[in-house]
């Protein structure tokens, strides 16, 4: 059974685009294909800043990071990593919300 993969950037590359980015790959037509909720994977995005996702279906974590002219390459993602204490949620928390609200000092 074929399929599509969809990844949300749950912590982004700085502006530069090098560092460490996070992403939560999901089936992109999960609901479709009448997959069950993933709560787990919607509580991890809403603790990451990503609120109102409807996630349907198996989801993965990954992280990768790039140098300065490099290539992305992927690194190692803990268990522990998950916690929505750890460091890396905590910012990406921080920086979508300091995204959307330059976005509504633009909008209004």
């Amino acid at each position: 059974e074929g399929g599509v993969a969809e990844a949300y950037p749950l912590a982004q590359y700085p502006s530069n685009g090098c560092g460490t980015a996070v992403r939560l790959y999901i089936d992109a037509v999960g609901a479709m294909r009448g997959r069950p909720r993933n709560k787990r994977a919607e509580d991890l995005a809403e603790a990451a800043g990503l609120s109102g996702l409807s996630i349907h279906g198996d989801a993965f974590v990954g992280r990768c990071s790039r140098a300065p002219g490099g290539p992305e390459l992927n690194q190692d993602f803990p268990l522990a990593d998950l916690s929505h204490s750890s460091t890396w949620v905590q910012e990406a928390r921080a920086t979508h919300m300091r995204k959307a609200v330059e976005a509504g000092d633009r909008a209004g």
